[in-house]
């Protein structure tokens, strides 16, 4: 697409890749959430969660409202030692059922601390979707679903995963070269 073919080791999955395996999740949420009495709020942690969010419900069988909660735990290619998140609610969620959307879940720590300020708001149950999860890493309360139950080792970036706020929009994931 431009300049990240310089950057770019391999291309990982495919954009028909993320698609499929994303159908293959909603079909486990709409099991969950078909019931029609059901209130069910997806929220995305944004910038990177957006692509994974918008195609995911696509493919839901069942009503949902949007709402977004920023977090970022690195800042380019760093890890920062506290994840920043911030939420200014824009629909009430008391008593309704949450799936937060995201592109990756590493260790869990910014995941905990986006689930401690979303219980504030007394949800009826929260869950949590990503395309790329590590759940033996994972120490969290929540029912978690992923496309990927492991990250391939390398930085990855495309369909949300950026490096330096670039490469988002690139429809496939790929692995990165480290900076040399």
């Amino acid at each position: 697409m431009g300049t990240e073919n310089k950057h770019i080791i391999k291309i990982l999955k495919t954009h028909s890749e993320l698609v499929k395996e994303i159908k293959i999740l909603a079909k486990k949420l709409n099991k969950k959430f078909v019931e029609k009495d059901k209130e069910v709020v997806l929220i995305s942690i944004i910038k990177g969660g957006l692509p994974f969010t918008l195609e995911l419900m696509k493919h839901l069988d069942f009503d949902v409202s949007m709402d977004f909660i920023s977090s970022s735990s690195y800042y380019l290619d760093k890890q920062i030692s506290e994840a920043r998140v911030k939420y200014d609610a824009t629909i009430p969620i008391k008593g309704k059922d949450i799936i937060i959307t995201d592109d990756l879940v590493d260790s869990g720590k910014t995941l905990n601390k986006v689930c401690e300020i979303l219980e504030a708001y007394e949800p009826k149950s929260i869950t949590v979707s990503a395309i790329y999860g590590k759940p033996k890493r994972l120490k969290t309360k929540y029912d978690e679903l992923f496309c990927w139950e492991e990250e391939p080792g390398g930085f990855l970036l495309g369909f949300g995963l950026d490096y330096d706020e670039k490469y988002r929009n690139l429809p496939y994931i790929a692995i990165i070269k480290e900076d040399e």
